[in-house]
């Protein structure tokens, strides 16, 4: 089923340019065999598209989950594959890097054009300068060292850390105490359809290799 998904989300990524006009493409295959601090035995998967645009200012993003439960309501997220929370993180190693951008539930929805379509588990959005978070009072951007708070988007440091792959997917629900599944941000390089091909059977390989070791 996951090789499935999997070969599904790189077909549907392959029919868009890695590059048009000055975009640049990013993809994310999220899994609990990326979670690195308490893993996650969870077989739940989800597949992201990112663009940052020509000008740098914004990343749109769009990701389907496949095993886990959206829900609109705190208090009906109650089973073990309700989702409680979803983030982009820092990459630290060894340890849950900061947050980057909080999506969905704890601790808060900062992305103003969140869009979140529960009967099909996907949501979409786009981060920019507008969602960092803020001091209620005086609306100034909170300092950026602050580990849970969404963070001011675009800044130098920041496209540095994209576009070297150091932020990933993080998706927490009830029944894991840690991370259920994750998934880094990757750019896509030219030609999109090739090196998506590449990953693919990458990918592939390595769960099947993973599945023979678990039947010796």
């Amino acid at each position: 089923m996951r090789l499935t998904i999997v070969l599904l989300a790189l077909c549907f990524l392959s029919t868009v340019p890695s590059r048009a006009m000055g975009q640049t493409k990013f993809v994310s295959i999220l899994d609990s065999s990326q979670v690195m601090n308490n893993p996650s035995d969870s077989s739940a998967t989800g597949f992201a598209r990112l663009t940052l645009n020509a000008e740098q200012s914004e990343l749109a993003y769009s990701v389907r989950l496949f095993g886990l439960d959206l829900k609109p309501d705190a208090e009906n997220r109650i089973d073990p594959n309700d989702v409680v929370a979803i983030h982009i993180h820092l990459h630290v190693q060894d340890v849950i890097g900061p947050h980057i951008l909080n999506i969905f539930g704890i601790p808060a929805f900062d992305d103003d054009d969140l869009m979140i379509d529960y009967e099909n588990e996907s949501f979409s959005g786009v981060y920019d300068a507008s969602d960092a978070s803020r001091n209620p009072v005086t609306g100034e951007v909170l300092p950026q060292a602050f580990p849970l708070t969404t963070k001011l988007f675009p800044t130098s440091f920041r496209l540095e850390e994209l576009l070297n792959n150091e932020w990933y997917f993080a998706v927490h629900t009830v029944g894991t105490p840690g991370v259920t599944i994750r998934g880094a941000i990757l750019v896509v390089p030219e030609p999109s359809s090739a090196m998506l091909a590449i990953f693919g059977l990458n990918y592939c390989w390595l769960q099947r290799f993973r599945l023979i070791r678990r039947m010796e």
